[in-house]
């Protein structure tokens, strides 16, 4: 089962202790890790989210090889937490710092809502081989 964090660590070093020392790694739930440098496009995290019960929320990751923005499209825009955006941000390779793919979380209504506001991020809908579309919640995977 995927666990997804978004961490600000100082280095990879710190990352590989955090890992290490994970306690649900320890108990043997993951069989390996990706680890990407996330870089934060909208300057909020999770936390400075309200949690809406009335909300669906989802988590989703964006292939390296789908032609992704490095902010999200409209970038003007001010992506209000009210409109379902939570994070949003492109993924690097750590060592090379070369683009992975885009992940985002969004609370919105419905599935529905999520293409939307995919569409209006990324400028796709929420179906395809390059995305991955993860029931989430603030706490993990539901």
């Amino acid at each position: 089962m995927p666990h997804f964090l978004i961490r600000s660590l100082p280095d990879l070093d710190a990352v590989s202790r955090y890992i290490e020392n994970e306690p649900y790694q320890h108990a043997g739930a993951y069989r390996s890790h990706q680890v990407w440098h996330f870089d934060d496009v909208l300057g909020r995290t999770m936390g400075d989210t309200v949690h809406r019960a009335d909300r669906v929320r989802y988590f989703v990751l964006v292939a390296e090889d789908h032609a992704a923005p490095a902010s999200p499209k409209h970038a003007e825009h001010s992506w209000s937490t009210a409109e379902g955006l939570v994070v949003f941000g492109q993924l690097r390779a750590p060592h090379t710092g070369s683009p992975r793919g885009v992940a985002l979380a969004a609370q919105v209504p419905s599935r529905r809502h999520l293409d939307v506001v995919l569409e209006q991020t990324i400028g796709a809908p929420a179906a395809g081989d390059d995305l991955e579309v993860i029931d989430w919640d603030f706490s993990g995977r539901r």
